[in-house]
């Protein structure tokens, strides 16, 4: 069972790593300069229990640690989760506040703020290479499916949103 380091982040003062690996292993750990302690995964404060694969998108917004979780050769493991500083929660996948269905996507691969907005861009399962936006209290997609006169992904060459960024005030996938 290989275990990697898929994303990291600075939130508040500390380092952020979030793993990944072939089974079971999407575990959050922090570092507050002096030691590393795992925060999340495996049920820890809170969070999601086993299933996840990979801690594959991470980002800092209004203090609080955000993270994508999935497994691109699967389906039903899409799913955004926010820590306080103490203990997380799900806001997306599984149709939570108006999000996704998980089973539609393989993994969140991107996360980005932007004008004060969380987005997320998708992997490849079904063809999905979707991002949606949370604008706080609930999601809508926003990329993908023609929506916004972006590119259609149905039958189509587009299948995942590996970085999303910000450039001269605009998002860039």
């Amino acid at each position: 069972n290989l275990k990697g380091m898929c994303s990291v982040v600075v939130n508040d003062g500390k380092l952020y790593i979030g793993q990944g690996g072939s089974t079971a292993f999407s575990d959050v750990w922090e570092y507050d300069g002096t030691s590393w302690s795992q925060i999340g995964g495996d049920g820890l404060n809170s969070s999601w229990n086993e299933g996840e694969q990979a801690v594959s998108a991470m980002v800092s917004w209004n203090e609080n640690l955000y993270v994508g979780l999935g497994y691109l050769e699967a389906s039903d493991f899409a799913d955004v989760w926010v820590y306080n500083g103490s203990s997380w929660t799900q806001i997306g996948g599984d149709t939570l506040n108006s999000s996704w269905d998980s089973a539609d996507y393989g993994s969140v691969e991107s996360l980005a703020v932007y004008n004060d907005k969380l987005y997320a861009g998708f992997s490849q399962v079904l063809s999905n290479a979707d991002i949606w936006e949370y604008n706080g209290s609930s999601w809508t997609q926003v990329g993908g499916d023609d929506i916004n006169s972006s590119w259609s992904v149905g039958g189509s060459s587009y299948y995942e949103i590996l970085d999303l960024t910000v450039y001269n005030d605009l998002l860039f996938a």
